[in-house]
């Protein structure tokens, strides 16, 4: 293990497993949970997920935390954490759309215009969401959207807890590590593997594969 780490593809993982970390609990601190958890069920029935945000870290964070949280299983759709809200984005985002594809996107709000809140999105199965605590906005406003399990709820409410109070600089938790560690860092070690816990179908799909 030590000599694959030391190699250039291993130090590579290694970087990029603490990038998606630091991204993990970067979200976690700054968008609040049952937000967190609203995306992530939207995410896992292979819904499209669009955020806004003047911040381009936070939209990054975001959708880098969901990719994450979805593992062990990936996400096949598109994935697009910057588009600028002008007729560049609006164009890209049309393309998407018209050819069906579920797409996790990040809308970059005008830093000097006010931060308007996102429209309804034109087709089903997908949500838009300002951040970091806007309402999650479906086709319509009574359109019911995916939910997580409520005897997950609270298992991945404490995930999200534990990584917020994470120290995002700090290397990624192991099974090994969490295994010795007390029921804090033991949850933050979980917090990178919150698949694990998503009722999400192993087949087919955007979404999913196993």
């Amino acid at each position: 293990a030590a000599a694959a780490a030391a190699s250039p593809a291993g130090r590579l993982h290694l970087v990029r497993d603490q990038a998606e970390w630091g991204s993990l609990c970067e979200a976690a601190a700054r968008v609040p949970a049952h937000t967190l958890c609203a995306l992530l069920a939207c995410a896992a029935a292979d819904w499209s997920v669009t955020v806004y945000s003047r911040d381009p870290a936070l939209l990054t964070a975001t959708l880098t935390a969901l990719r994450l949280a979805l593992r062990p299983l990936e996400w096949r759709g598109a994935w697009l954490p910057l588009v600028p809200r002008a007729r560049a984005g609006a164009e890209q985002l049309a393309q998407l759309r018209a050819g069906g594809v579920a797409a996790m996107v990040g809308v970059v709000q005008p830093a000097h215009e006010p931060s308007l809140p996102p429209p309804r999105p034109a087709e089903g199965r997908a949500v838009h969401l300002l951040l970091p605590d806007g309402p999650l906005l479906g086709a319509a406003k009574d359109t019911p959207l995916p939910r997580l399990p409520a005897r997950l709820l609270t298992r991945v409410h404490a995930l999200l807890a534990a990584a917020a109070a994470t120290n995002p600089a700090a290397p990624p938790p192991t099974p090994r590590a969490a295994a010795a560690a007390d029921d804090a860092d033991a949850a933050a070690g979980e917090a990178a593997r919150l698949g694990d816990w998503l009722p999400m179908p192993r087949g087919g799909g955007g979404g999913g594969g196993g």
